[in-house]
This record gives structure tokens, sequence and C-alpha cells, in this order.
């Protein structure tokens, strides 16, 4: 829109114009994006999660997979296995040199004799032994006398115990510290990873069950906000201190009753039983923080209805922006069940490693007269002669996990921050009046045209220094406060620590999600646009700005009342689970995915009343309080301080709030 006024410097220099914004950075996206790319079509070729899964034979074969792998001086190898998903140890003592075979099912009885062996496999169909030996062998009278029965095979070593299932594998059912020795032997190698995948895998219902609810959950909080401005900030309070105490109770519940039942224990509970007491630990702390801050804030929390009105006001007129928050969502859950499956392939990546030896060591020695009927029943020269195959770790695939998660995590932190641009664009077009027939379309290619570079700096930068900024504000208000009182050694903090608020002064604090919307009005650079939004906001009213992250800090509390939702039915769906073995860990994942949720749909509240509030401190400053700039007449500049008494101080953690935003 054209003016017949001249323009001041101050607003050529913010005349917008469309260009590209740090490009470099997109550079430098779109490589690391393709490096992810390579590392996952090895991860497909190197890696099989059904081996983590499922487990694998002494032969390279995967248990309960109808196609496997042939190996040329493996004639064992290449089988279907499609009805013999559970992996048998030949020699349950020596478990780590003896052959692993697939079985139907595990033994369902004691077996002691070579005679009870055959009766078994020829009642149940279940052979116990290799796949190449002949089991009728077994009936014949001179059977116990031939060294048939080792861990090399071709039979399991006399007696076989009656075994149950854990994770595919067969496990005897012996005394219980026995029975706990051998599991801790077997899983021993298995990293957290691989419980995390395996208890991910067979409880993914669950999992998706929780999303479900989770999203529910978010979108009644989001009505409730629409709809209950008066009294939302104060029923947000009190429902997450309430679900925090009664998840910090079930939790301490869980431990107690677990760390008492030493019966029927999987493998994993000696890890799991110090996972639920630090999740209970940490539940009772934070409990008794959010409790205090509540405490702290409660005068503020009334004066809030005014803020969540202006933005019911912009979301009533813009109602399509209601469908940004779960495209994201459902954009970011599919990069997330994709990077979930590479981590998989990363976590089983390895290369076979064929051995030979020989399953009856002095065979050719025993010149017995049943040597004839050896041969008679085992011709195959490879029964002699056995090759084995064992998967050698790709150590340099499986370093690459840690180099995926936090791939992973930029790519979903770049989805939420192209989102929290396109929200920011769209409500500040709005603001002022700058009318397009479909507002978020014309955001959406203005960023996928010019900003995708300062996109992918922003999700990276401002996540990584968003907990650094917050700690180091908090730190320099409560000593510059008490330096002002009198007190030495606050100045002496001060000069300590000169240094960490030098770069605090110059770079961090300009690294904050305001600068997105900046980005979306006048096309500029991260850093330039986050140093706009932090003197635009530092220059308005000190109450008012810290009332706004108070606003903030309530829907902060509203994402946490997600997250404990979350986590509290996956202890009530995975408590006493037999699949879940690290069920502490599903708990914490749990969390962390309602957290997720809550903060991708909440966050459309949250960067309408940032982007507002901001809009209104830039309008000042622009235009020196005399409006010349078309402003929608439906809107009303957020004149917070008018509902705050001027006469109030702001406490440190207030001005954290508005200073580490």
């Amino acid at each position: 829109m054209k003016f017949e006024t001249a323009k001041t410097p101050l607003e050529k220099r913010r005349s917008v114009v469309n260009e590209c914004t740090d490009t470099p950075w997109l550079v430098i996206f779109i490589f690391f994006w393709f490096a992810m790319i390579v590392v996952a079509i090895f991860s497909f070729v190197y890696g099989s999660p059904h081996r983590i899964l499922k487990g694998t034979d002494s032969f390279g074969n995967i248990c309960g997979v109808s196609h496997n792998e042939k190996y040329k001086k493996n004639p064992l190898s290449g089988l279907n296995m499609i009805d013999r998903p559970d992996l048998f140890f030949l020699d349950f003592q020596d478990f780590k040199k003896a052959l692993k075979i697939c079985v139907k099912s595990c033994p369902e009885k004691n077996i002691t004799n070579s005679r009870d062996l055959h009766r078994y496999h020829i009642r149940s169909e279940n052979n116990l032994c290799r796949y190449d030996f002949n089991a009728s062998y077994l009936s014949l009278p001179i059977s116990d006398n031939i060294n048939y029965f080792n861990n090399l095979g071709p039979c399991p070593r006399l007696p076989v115990y009656e075994s149950h299932v854990i994770l595919h594998k067969c496990i005897p059912k012996l005394d219980t510290v026995t029975e706990e020795h051998f599991k801790r032997e077997m899983f021993n190698s298995w990293s957290i990873i691989d419980f995390f995948l395996i208890d991910l895998y067979y409880n993914w219902i669950s999992i998706i069950l929780i999303v479900i609810l989770a999203s529910v959950l978010s979108s009644l909080i989001i009505a409730c906000l629409y709809w209950l401005t008066s009294i939302i900030s104060w029923c947000i309070c009190g429902s997450t201190i309430t679900a925090v105490f009664f998840f910090n109770a079930l939790l301490w519940w869980t431990y107690y009753t677990d760390s008492n039942d030493r019966k029927n224990r999987s493998h994993a509970n000696f890890q799991n039983e110090i996972g639920i007491f630090v999740l209970s630990a940490l539940s009772t702390i934070v409990m008794i923080a959010g409790i205090t801050i509540v405490y702290l804030l409660r005068s503020k929390l009334e004066k809030l209805a005014k803020i969540l009105e202006k933005a019911g006001t912009c979301l009533s007129n813009l109602p399509s922006i209601f469908i940004l928050p779960f495209l994201a969502l459902l954009m970011i859950f599919m990069l997330f069940s994709l990077g979930v499956y590479v981590i998989a392939c990363l976590a089983s990546s390895g290369y076979p490693q064929i051995q030979s030896t020989i399953p009856i060591n002095s065979l050719a020695d025993n010149e017995t007269n049943f040597s004839s009927d050896l041969h008679k029943f085992n011709t195959k020269e490879s029964y002699r002669s056995l090759h084995t195959i064992d998967y050698v770790d790709a150590y340099c695939l499986r370093k690459m996990i840690w180099f995926y998660i936090f791939g992973l995590f930029w790519l979903i932190e770049f989805v939420f921050a192209g989102m929290q641009l396109t929200i920011a664009g769209v409500v500040a077009h709005w603001y002022f009046g700058k009318y397009t027939k479909t507002p978020i379309t014309h955001i959406f290619k203005n960023l996928i045209k010019y900003h995708l570079g300062s996109i992918a700096k922003g999700s990276l930068l401002i996540t990584i220094f968003q907990p650094i900024r917050i700690m180091l504000t908090y730190s320099y208000t409560r000593l510059k406060r008490k330096q002002i009182k009198g007190s030495r050694c606050a100045g002496c903090g001060l000069q300590s620590c000169v240094c960490c608020f030098w770069v605090l002064d110059k770079f961090i604090r300009y690294l904050n999600s305001d600068a997105y919307a900046v980005i979306a009005v006048e096309s500029i650079n991260l850093y330039p646009a986050g140093g706009i939004a932090w003197n635009s906001i530092v220059s308005g009213s000190t109450e008012s700005t810290a009332l706004r992250h108070i606003a903030d800090f309530v829907l902060l509390l509203a994402k946490f009342l997600v997250a404990i939702f979350s986590s509290f039915m996956s202890v009530l769906l995975l408590r006493g689970s037999k699949i879940a073995d690290l069920s502490s860990l599903l708990w914490l994942f749990s969390f962390a995915l309602g957290f997720l949720i809550g903060k991708v749909l909440l966050t459309l509240y949250k960067a309408v009343i940032d982007t507002l509030s901001l809009c209104d401190c830039e309008r000042k400053i622009m235009n020196n309080q005399s409006r010349r700039w078309p402003l929608n007449k439906n809107v009303s500049p957020i004149e917070i301080e008018t509902a705050v008494g001027t006469n109030e101080t702001v406490s440190p953690f207030e001005m954290t709030l508005m200073m580490a935003h």
C-alpha cells in the first residue's frame, strides 16, 4: 500500500522486499538431509529389525520370517521359518557357544532321554534337533550312547527343561536364582536402545491409543481456551497440579509393588526398578516446583483473560488457521515413524561372518558297531563339517544412531518452526489489515520460496540455546537485583560470569521464536529479526510483557498436563505387562510423546498471543504511536497495562519469563 507522505529512514529500512533469508543454513540443512538419506540406505542394506525382535539361529535364519538370505557355504540358511517363531538353545548352560535353532514352540515338559525327545517330536511335531537331522534315529536303542546331545548338536543337551517364551526366546523354568542368572547373562549384551525398540514394537497399539487420547485432550484444552477465557488459567493450573499429584502417587505405588514382587520378573526388571525409582523422585520434585511456581504467580492468573480474548478474536476471524497444528502433527509423526524404523535398522546392523566347526569332535574315531547306523540316517557331508553364521556388529553404522537421533530431532523442530512462522505471518497480516483471499497459502508460499534457511537455522539454534538462555537470564536477573541492593557477592558473581553474560547480551537473547513473526513480515535473516523482536518487546511495558509470558507459562503447564496424562495412561496400560521389559522407559517415552503433541497443538494459542503482542510493540515503534499503518478495524492494541497495576513489581521469575522467551 502506498502512502503520500515521505518515508522515514526507519520505514525505508523496513520496506518489505521478499528475498531469500539465511541461505547458507539452507545449504547446510540440505547436505545434512542428504547424509541422513545415505545413512538410511546403508541401514536398510545391513540392518534388519527382526534380528532384534525375533532373533536369528546359528545359520543366519530369522525366526518367524518366510524369506531368509541364502548363503552358499551353508545349506541350512535361507529356510522358511514362518512356522518356527521361537529361538531355542541346544545347551542353556553354555548358550553363548551353543547352537541356536528356530522351533515351533518351546518345550512344554521336561525331557530326560532320547526316547522322550523322540516321543515329544512325534506328538507335537516340534523338532528340537538340527534341521538336517533325522529324528527317527532317536528311537534306536543305541542312540543314548552316541554323543548327539551337546551344545553343538545335532540334538540338545539332556535334560531339556520346560521353558517359557520371553521375546521369542525359550527360557527354562528353573529355580529363581538360576533362571534370573540365565536371563541376565543372555540379555547382558543388549543395549537400552534394543530394549526400547522391542518394547515399542510389542506395545505399538498402546502407544497409538496414547497418541489419540493426548490429541483429544489437547483439542479440548484449545476449545476451553477459546470459550472459558475467564477461568481457564485456574483450571489448567489446578488440573496440572492434581494430575502430577496422582501420577506421583501411582509411580511410588508401582515402585513399591514391583520392588516387593520377586516372582515372574522379566530380564530387564533389574534396570526397570531403578528407572521407576528415578521417575518417581523426579515426579515428586516437579510436583513441589509446580505448586511453588503457581503460588508465586497466583495474583497474575486472573489478569490473563484479556489476552485470551484477543487471541480468540483473532482465531474467530481466521478459522482456517486451526488446521495448521494438526497438519504439522501429522507430518511430524510420519517423520518420527520413519526415523524410528531407520534407528531400528541401525541398531540391528551387522554383516554375516561364516565360521566352520565340527558338531561331533571325535566322531571319526568312534569305530563302533553303530557307525553304519549313523551314516544310514545322516548321509550329508554338511553334518560332519558345520558352517555357522554369526552377525558381527557394524560399529560404524551403530554409531550413526546418535547422528540420526539428532537429525530426527532437527527435522521435527524444522516442521514445528515452519508452523510457527506460518501462524505468525498470518496473524501479523490480519493484525495490519493486509488481507488476501488465502492468507495461509500466501504465507506458506513465501516460506517455501524465501525462508527455509531461516527455519533451518532457527529450528536448531533456538532449540539448543533456549535452556541456556533461561539459565543465564535467571542468574543475571537475580544477581543484578541483589547487586542493586548492595550485595558484594552478587557483584562478584556478575564479574566472574561476565563472558557468559556478554554472550547472552550480544547473541543468545536474540535467538527467540518471536523472530519468526518479523521474518514473515519483513523478510530478513533470523538474527536481525530476533534483534528487532527483542528490542520491540523490551521497549514495551515491562509488566505487560511479563504478563504475556506468564500466559505462555500457563500454556506450558497445559503441555505438561497432556504429557502427564499420556504417561499416566501408559502406566495403567503397561503396568504388569509381560511384554514390556523396560516399562519405565516406555513411560518416559509416553511423557515425551504427550509433551510433543501438546507442544505442537497448543502452540497455536502461544504463537497467536506472542504475535499479537509483538505486532502492537512494533506498531508503536515504527509509527511513533501515530497509527499511520492501516490497522484492522476489528483489532484493538493489546493494552495489557491498563489491566495491571502500575505499582506492582516484577519478580525475578517473571523477568526470566519475559527475557528468556
